[in-house]
């Protein structure tokens, strides 16, 4: 058990780490310190969307995804699905960036080169064709929030839409597999994650 001073002290120190992290992005260092701070002292939080998680963090949803994001990477918050979405709150005691969970899957070359093809070259966010040397992997679920890290919930973006994405979390995804996505995406829970529905249909595809 954490002694009280110890606990500050521990409290503090993420609390730097986060704002080195954030330098660059007062305002997401602030959000991701006060999600933080709203986690450890009053519990999970939990919503069955973005807008319930908004209402119970007091976060803007401009800023959540990206805070969120923050948090996890230092192994600060843990995503878990009870029904809903829940946000755990973490004290670890080594500062630095713990993995959660099982660890990423690797990307390499050749992965990324299979994905550019099922994905026909065209950006999920702008439905335009792009140069392979402009193209970025995506994780259309976040892994933030418990995105599946496998082939079925990855696509490709332009890295100018990816880095709007990044911001807004917003982005719609037009395409996939070089298809036109005709309906909102949803998510499906398998397996320890959350998977993309598109048009209507689970895509659980891994790497083989």
């Amino acid at each position: 058990m954490t002694q009280p001073k110890n606990r500050q002290l521990l409290i503090d120190q993420w609390k730097n780490k986060v704002r080195k992290r954030t330098a660059s992005r007062p305002h997401v260092g602030k959000w991701a310190e006060h999600l933080f701070m709203r986690l450890l002292c009053c519990g999970p939080i939990e919503g069955k969307d973005m807008r319930s998680l908004v209402a119970s963090s007091g976060v803007p949803l401009k800023f959540l995804p990206r805070a969120l994001a923050v948090l996890h990477r230092f192994g600060l918050v843990i995503t878990r699905r009870r029904g809903q979405l829940v946000l755990i709150g973490r004290l670890p005691q080594m500062l630095k960036p713990r993995k959660i969970g099982e660890p990423r899957v690797r990307i390499s070359e050749q992965r990324r080169k299979t994905l550019i093809e099922l994905d026909c070259g065209i950006c999920a966010a702008c439905g335009k064709p792009h140069k392979s040397d402009n193209l970025v992997l995506d994780h259309i679920i976040p892994l933030a929030f418990g995105g599946a890290d496998d082939l079925g919930n990855l696509t490709i973006m332009s890295k100018n839409e990816n880095a709007r994405k990044w911001e807004d979390f917003a982005t719609p995804i037009k395409w996939y597999r070089g298809k036109r996505v005709l309906r909102a995406v949803g998510m499906r829970w398998r397996n320890g994650a959350f998977w993309p529905v598109i048009n209507g249909k689970p895509r659980y595809r891994r790497w083989t």
